[in-house]
C-alpha cells in the first residue's frame, strides 16, 4: 500500500522516484525488477523506499494506476445511445494513440507480458490490467445482451481486442494497420449479429 508519506512528498522528489521506477520496469518485467536500481537512480535511501512503499509491487501498481487512470479518463466509455461496436472502434483507436508512445512502449510491453503470461500473479496488478478492457460487459447495451448468441458475439469482441492489442504491443505493428484489423473484426461481428438475428 502506498503510504501517505510518499503522497506528501514534494512533486519533484515524487517524480524522480516514479521516473526511476519506470526506467527499471522498462528494463525488465516486474518479477525481475530490483529495488536497488530504483533507489540508486532516484537517489533515496533504501529505508525511505520502504517508508513509502510496502514493496516493489505497490510502486508498480501505483504507476500503472496513475498512467492508465488518465488514459481511461481520456478514452471514456461507450454511451448507451450510440452504436456499441462503432463506439468501441473510437475507444480502441484512442487507446492505441495513448500507447503509441516510444517513452512508454517498453514499459507497456513488460506490463502486457506479465499479464498475458501470468508470470506475475498479483491480484492488484490484475485489477489494474482489467481496467484496460475496452470491451467491458458493463457498458454493453441491454438490447444487444438480449439478442440470440450475444455471449458469443461479446466473446468475439473481446478476442478481437486482445488479438489486436497483442499485435500492437508485442509485434510492434503500425497503429493504423492494427486499427484497420480491429475494425475488420468488429465489422464482421456486426454483420454476423445482423444475419443471426434477422436484423437486416
Amino acid at each position: 500500500m502506498i503510504s501517505q508519506t510518499f503522497l506528501n512528498l514534494k512533486e519533484e522528489k515524487k517524480e524522480r522516484i516514479i521516473q526511476a521506477a519506470k526506467k527499471e520496469f522498462s528494463r525488465v518485467p516486474i518479477d525481475k525488477a530490483l529495488v536497488s536500481n530504483i533507489i540508486r537512480d532516484s537517489n533515496i535511501p533504501r529505508g525511505s523506499f520502504y517508508q513509502y512503499f510496502e514493496n516493489i509491487d505497490d510502486l508498480f501498481v501505483y504507476i500503472i494506476d496513475e498512467m492508465y487512470e488518465k488514459a481511461l479518463d481520456e478514452i471514456g466509455v461507450v454511451k448507451e445511445n450510440e452504436n456499441y461496436l462503432d463506439g468501441l472502434k473510437d475507444e480502441f483507436y484512442h487507446l492505441l494513440s495513448i500507447l503509441d508512445n516510444n517513452e512508454n512502449r517498453q514499459f507497456n510491453l513488460n506490463i502486457y507480458m506479465s499479464f498475458v503470461n501470468n508470470s506475475y500473479p498479483n491480484s492488484k496488478l490484475m485489477n489494474e490490467m482489467n481496467k484496460l478492457k475496452v470491451a467491458d460487459g458493463a457498458n454493453v447495451p441491454s438490447d444487444l445482451k438480449k439478442l440470440a448468441n450475444s455471449n458469443i458475439f461479446l466473446g468475439l469482441v473481446e478476442m478481437a481486442y486482445i488479438t489486436c492489442l497483442k499485435d500492437f504491443i508485442l509485434k510492434g505493428q503500425d497503429k493504423e494497420i492494427v486499427f484497420s484489423e480491429y475494425k475488420n473484426y468488429l465489422d464482421y461481428i456486426k454483420r454476423s449479429i445482423i444475419k443471426t438475428n434477422n436484423l437486416g
